[in-house]
């Protein structure tokens, strides 16, 4: 595991920038973050495990939090560096993402983030882990995505903002059938992900999707 977390470490600086942490920092929070993350990765499956980490995360988050506060007071008055507040910034948004992402595996609750949020932090933590990334369709504007490996798997759904003549849309409400042509309805907010379903050792039923059918309603965003 700890050679994994290595791993995982390593191309998280390289994609994210710079966590390192000086030498007398040897347990700092980007550590504890880093490694809630990465005792996830190496055992998904175990819900019992996941529900431990949640609770980890989320004190782990509430203190990055006050961090990312102190980070933006700081830097407004010009008492950090650039790298520093990025630092923070890239912690901080690590602990949200998981945070969310451990709270909808453990309570249900909906996990729907911004793409580039996603894409930076979960799916690029996710691939260091040697998940699978395999895109199951793509209808007009949703686009369906699963990862997983082992006794763990999970889908979510991209829903590609459009801009329609010259009106910002922010929802989609759309089906998404499995290969016995039974459906499920979702709505998901313009550019985000959100988590569809996913499965591990509490938790085995799992939908093959194949098909998403086209848009059947977008909300107009009001200002």
């Amino acid at each position: 595991m700890r050679i994994k977390f290595f791993v995982a470490t390593i191309c998280l600086l390289t994609s994210m920038g710079s966590f390192a942490q000086s030498a007398n920092q040897k347990y700092s929070l980007n550590d504890m973050v880093l490694e809630t993350v990465s005792q996830f990765m190496d055992i998904p499956y175990c819900h019992y495990h996941t529900k431990q980490l949640q609770k980890t995360m989320k004190v782990l988050k509430s203190s990055a939090d006050e961090e990312m506060k102190n980070a933006e007071l700081f830097h407004n008055e010009g008492r950090i560096s650039e790298d520093k507040y990025w630092q923070t910034f890239y912690m901080y948004t690590l602990a949200d993402v998981f945070d969310k992402f451990y709270s909808s595996l453990v309570n249900k609750s909906d996990f729907e983030i911004p793409g580039d949020s996603f894409e930076e932090f979960w799916e690029k933590s996710a691939l260091a882990f040697k998940f699978y990334k395999k895109v199951i369709c793509s209808d007009r504007n949703i686009t369906l995505y699963e990862y997983g490996y082992d006794k763990f798997r999970v889908t979510f759904a991209y829903f590609n903002k459009p801009l329609m003549n010259g009106q910002d849309f922010n929802m989609a409400i759309f089906n998404l059938y499995d290969n016995s042509g039974n459906y499920v309805t979702c709505d998901i907010g313009g550019n985000m992900y959100k988590l569809i379903q996913f499965t591990d050792d509490e938790h085995p039923t799992f939908r093959n999707f194949v098909k998403v059918n086209s848009i059947t309603k977008i909300i107009k965003k009001s200002y």
